[in-house]
């Protein structure tokens, strides 16, 4: 009778989309793409992803 009760998982940080289920817009691809060239990624990366986001329209 002395079970734990383990702590609720933690998710994972969401990205800011209203809703994760759907797909993001061209736009919010975009801007989440600027967002990480600013703080992840290089410029190769940011314009070899910007070129096949934009090829998908």
């Amino acid at each position: 009778a002395g079970a734990q009760h383990a702590p609720p998982p933690v998710p994972a940080a969401a990205p800011p989309m209203p809703s994760p289920s759907s797909e993001p817009t061209t736009a919010q691809r975009l801007q989440e793409l600027e967002t990480l060239r600013a703080t992840a990624i290089t410029d190769a990366e940011y314009a070899t992803k910007r070129q096949q986001i934009i090829a998908d329209l």
